[in-house]
């Protein structure tokens, strides 16, 4: 009986512990099978839009607003629209960044972007709205061509002018001559500063996602010698305040918040500069003003035609 009942213990026990492994195998079990799996949002284009004026020598610049996680690559194709077709705009070859410089074969031309977003769960695409149809750039303001003085002839003789409204008294009432002098003439603002040749050009390309956007590509292209000065407010500012030459500023292509003001004045002495500012927006394109900075001045003001 005793040996009978220390082989139906040690039975028991090898139960027991059979058991108890099994119960934790099934415990954990249930904890693996309640963990909720991470599953990645797709990307998706929500709106692209063209920035620019449609003129041969202007850049255009996409400004699409996409979303997802991880977040998307994006992908650009220009294309031209067809003057009799609308509706047919082929693909421009070579043109897949997110600025297009406009050509002398758009004239006359319509042009859209189509942009694909694409991340691990997925890919999207859509096109922007055309733009207005490509007109030529005007044609520059020639310099004044100074008048040269004329040789003064030897002991020269005023020609007296008489004013009835003045009279003296010598011995004689009489009128006594007097040389009026003619108003001065109003001289345009055109004739008076010159443009900067070419023309700064601020490009800012990115895309807008919750609470700021992406800043991928911010360049001043102007003549040499021009002065750019860049400034910087709002929280989340990686600079104050920046003087520098033309060129791309890369200290601001990175994740800026949405409210973050940049300003971009591009001047040179003597000539009409550059103003941009833009307010950077979530799920939106940035608010942009341009505008010129006439010679010595610092508020931005309409451009003189």
């Amino acid at each position: 009986m005793g040996g009978t009942d220390g082989i139906t213990d040690g039975g028991w026990g090898m139960q027991r512990r059979t058991w108890l492994a099994a119960y934790l195998a099934a415990g954990l079990g249930i904890l693996v099978g309640a963990a909720p799996a991470v599953a990645d949002s797709p990307a998706k284009v929500e709106s692209v839009t063209i920035q620019g004026e449609a003129v041969v020598g202007a850049t255009l610049t996409a400004v699409v607003v996409a979303t997802g996680d991880p977040a998307p690559t994006l992908g650009y194709q220009w294309a031209r629209c067809d003057k009799q077709q609308p509706k047919s705009c082929p693909a421009i070859a070579g043109a897949t960044t997110a600025s297009y410089t406009l050509a002398g074969a758009d004239l006359g031309h319509q042009l859209i972007v189509r942009v694909t977003a694409t991340n691990t769960a997925g890919t999207d695409g859509a096109k922007s709205a055309p733009t207005a149809a490509v007109v030529a750039a005007p044609e520059p303001t020639p310099d004044p061509t100074p008048t040269p003085d004329p040789t003064p002839a030897p002991n020269p003789t005023p020609t007296p002018m008489p004013d009835p409204a003045v009279s003296v008294t010598t011995g004689q009432v009489g009128l006594v001559p007097v040389a009026v002098q003619p108003p001065p003439l109003a001289v345009p603002m055109a004739m008076l500063v010159r443009y900067l040749r070419p023309f700064p050009v601020v490009r800012v390309a990115g895309y807008s996602v919750r609470g700021g956007a992406h800043i991928s590509l911010l360049r001043v292209t102007a003549p040499r010698g021009t002065l750019v000065a860049i400034t910087c407010r709002g929280r989340g500012c990686p600079l104050r305040r920046l003087s520098r030459g033309p060129g791309r500023i890369h200290q601001l292509e990175r994740f800026l918040p949405a409210g973050v003001q940049i300003t971009i004045r591009a001047t040179r002495r003597g000539y009409i500069g550059k103003y941009v500012s833009f307010v950077v927006r979530g799920h939106a394109p940035p608010n942009r003003r341009d505008a010129c900075l006439l010679p010595g001045a610092i508020r931005p003001a309409a451009c003189p035609r």
